[in-house]
């Protein structure tokens, strides 16, 4: 059998001031998404994050499915409405002190 579909997300290090900070929003972003899989949310699991050259990386294993940003026929709508309000009151009904990351708003 051949490898399981997956995907990179690569930006360039064009600015080597901001280069750690790069780096960081990607381990974020990996850190984020094992969190999520960890607490039983459907989610891409984390391949790899890193520099190679001057890109940094996160790759991950595809997701199946499709994307509810494509069209999709009217007679649809319900099923997607359910499925996503389903997932959305599964994310809530995590405890937020559990959660280990912090997004506070500059107000």
């Amino acid at each position: 059998a051949g490898a399981a579909p997956a995907y990179v997300k690569a930006v360039p290090d064009n600015d080597s001031a901001r280069a750690e900070a790069l780096l960081a929003e990607l381990r974020g972003e990996a850190a984020r998404a094992e969190w999520l899989r960890a607490q039983g949310l459907p989610g891409p699991e984390v391949i790899d994050v890193g520099r190679c050259d001057d890109w940094y990386y996160l790759s991950t294993t595809a997701v199946p499915g499709r994307s509810l940003a494509e069209p999709w026929p009217r007679s649809c709508h319900p099923t997607l409405i359910a499925g996503l309000a389903a997932i959305t009151r599964a994310l809530h009904a995590i405890p937020v002190g559990s959660c280990p990351f912090r997004r506070d708003l500059a107000v």
